[in-house]
């Protein structure tokens, strides 16, 4: 069984944030959560940002055995909303 500790973020243990140039891992947010309280923020500085940059949450799992994995996105931008899920 795949197990993801923490799946809705209602605190960032287990969790790693990494991020280059003008894009930023926040971190724990409570604007938007579809499951639970939190989710994680990520935001894109001013300006276009360039290949390779990067913001990113990550966790070790042992994917040995089948699984489903689902995303669950939402993104605001300019005062407009979109979820995908």
């Amino acid at each position: 069984m795949v197990t993801i500790s923490n799946p809705g973020f209602e605190n960032m243990t287990n969790w790693s944030l990494s991020d280059t140039g003008i894009m930023t891992a926040v971190g724990q947010d409570s604007h938007w959560a579809s499951e639970g309280t939190y989710s994680c923020k990520f935001i894109q500085g001013g300006g276009d940002f360039s290949a390779g940059e990067y913001a990113q949450v990550s966790q070790t799992v042992n994917f040995d055995s089948p699984f489903i994995l689902t995303f669950d996105l939402h993104e605001h931008r300019e005062g407009k909303e979109a979820s995908l899920d």
